[in-house]
């Protein structure tokens, strides 16, 4: 997760470049330079501080000149300053998670200071590297890496929030995420930085995103123990009562420390209520547990974001949408063996169709997961995979089975344990799934529902590929399939061990 966040103050946090041109049109006016203000780059005169500015003026340092500056500036900075829109909501909300805020600016200490208290943001920050506190300003990162050092602050949890190809460079040189606050439209500094927002609530988003929804701990000498029941498909009939007995069961002779549910909780018209009644019902097991959307949750038109509002307060439930343009599921969970992560549990969103290009014609097929949300899980990853220490292992939690899942035949029976009864309904084509989970080898298993009468696991580029056993007693196939569940067992080493439980 991000823990730090620097920001550059003004064009970032601040809109004063109307201010500082203002002053530098004022000072030239009193005091003539020997290179005309016009011929030097907007860009520079803004990113630049006053001392450097000055010195391309005049030829020379002039620290004369600064008294000066702060003269114009105390007589203009009333009429000029103001804060982006929602700035001051973003700094509360990122406070508010236990976000270290500092800023990093090329501005005047005094300025900064003057700034900042008089829009009412100074407390919000840890400290301040102003002009005068390096001896090499941005694009140099002197300043970052001296707050990286003086503070102790993770590299991989950090990232600096700027507006300037200065602001960019310095981010990029020492080593963290530059973010772009495209405030003003301007496509061309894009490139130089490794993602653009145009709105403060995207930043938030972003953050949010690589935030643990839950941090649970493993008990000493023993497995972490997950119990997934998926395709509960309750109807609102006498059949929900048989699939709430089997939870309860379940449950009771497993003990686990987190439960999770891998899509189509219902099928119905009915689907708010018994979501709602889900939410009650996981209540009495005083145990942490989570859900992903399956394909038919949403039937008969009911929206993602009604069901989310009627479950969304349940006890003990851990849940976020997450980014809503890759679904309405998508978080993790760390799990800690005292201090140090061991597990990253992806819950992942695997949408109900899509269309396909297959021989250059649009094809409809089962969803899948996007490029977009497998990056993401690598980059969570990335955050925790710090130097002389094993990265820890992650699960992924998904309903639609990815392409690979059609590996193996019923035939290949050497390949495979478990129920092999009905063809894979996967997605038509394969993603670049395999290929992104490949880059930190830190994926250990995938685990989905969907297909009621499989529940048998593999292994496929050494990540276990495992469907969960059928929990709910909708039957669309031969009757007497037995019922039950599928426990997962992450062990501290890292590694895990999974069987299916029946009823």
């Amino acid at each position: 997760m991000y823990k730090t966040i620097l920001f550059d103050m003004d064009g970032t946090l601040i809109e004063s470049n109307d201010l500082v041109l203002d002053i530098y049109q004022s000072l030239v006016k009193l005091h003539p330079p020997k290179v005309s203000l016009k011929s030097i780059p907007v860009a520079d005169v803004l990113a630049k501080g006053y001392p450097e500015v000055l010195e391309m003026l005049y030829g020379k340092k002039r620290s004369d000149l600064i008294e000066e500056i702060y003269r114009i500036h105390s007589e203009l900075a009333v009429n000029h300053l103001k804060l982006y829109p929602n700035t001051l909501d973003i700094l509360e909300s990122l406070k508010s998670r236990g976000i270290k805020l500092y800023i990093i600016t090329s501005e005047l200490r005094k300025i900064a200071i003057a700034e900042l208290t008089g829009l009412s943001i100074f407390h919000f920050f840890e400290d301040i590297i102003a002009f005068e506190d390096v001896s090499r300003p941005k694009p140099d990162p002197e300043g970052i890496i001296k707050l990286i050092t003086t503070k102790k602050l993770n590299k991989k949890e950090m990232m600096f929030v700027g507006d300037s190809i200065s602001d960019a460079k310095a981010a990029k040189d020492a080593g963290i995420l530059s973010i772009y606050m495209n405030w003003h439209k301007d496509a061309s500094k894009m490139i130089y930085f490794d993602k653009t927002f145009h709105a403060f609530d995207e930043l938030c988003s972003f953050t949010y995103d690589y935030e643990p929804v839950l941090t649970l701990k493993m008990k000493p000498n023993k497995p972490f123990k997950i119990v997934q029941f998926t395709d509960l498909h309750l109807m609102n009939d006498m059949k929900d009562l048989k699939t709430k007995g089997l939870i309860k069961k379940m449950i009771a002779e497993h003990k686990p420390d987190f439960i999770v549910f891998t899509g189509d909780q219902t099928m119905s018209k009915d689907s708010p209520k018994l979501y709602k009644d889900l939410g009650a019902y996981m209540g009495q097991f005083k145990t942490p547990w989570s859900f992903i959307f399956g394909n038919h949750d949403t039937d008969e038109g009911i929206a993602y974001e009604t069901l989310i509002e009627q479950i969304k307060d349940a006890n003990y439930l851990s849940y976020k949408p997450g980014n809503p343009k890759y679904g309405y599921s998508n978080y993790f969970i760390e799990v800690k063996d005292k201090k140090l992560t061991k597990g990253l549990l992806f819950m992942m969103d695997s949408h109900v169709d899509a269309f396909y290009i297959i021989d250059q014609k649009p094809t409809w097929g089962y969803g899948s997961l996007k490029d977009e949300q497998l990056l993401w899980m690598d980059s969570v990853v990335n955050q925790y995979h710090l130097p002389f220490e094993k990265v820890p292992s992650s699960l992924m939690f998904c309903h639609i089975p990815p392409y690979e899942f059609k590996s193996v035949t019923p035939e290949q029976k050497q390949d495979y344990i478990g129920s092999y009864h009905e063809t894979p309904c996967t997605p038509p084509i394969p993603n670049h799934m395999m290929e992104i989970l490949s880059k930190k080898n830190s994926c250990k298993g995938i685990f989905v529902g969907h297909d009621h009468y499989n529940d048998y696991a593999f292994y496929h580029n050494q990540v276990l590929l495992a469907y969960g056993r059928v929990s709910g007693y909708y039957d669309y196939g031969p009757k007497g399939f037995k019922k039950g569940c599928r426990v997962i067992e992450l062990n501290h080493d890292g590694e895990i061990n999974t069987y299916v439980s029946i009823l």
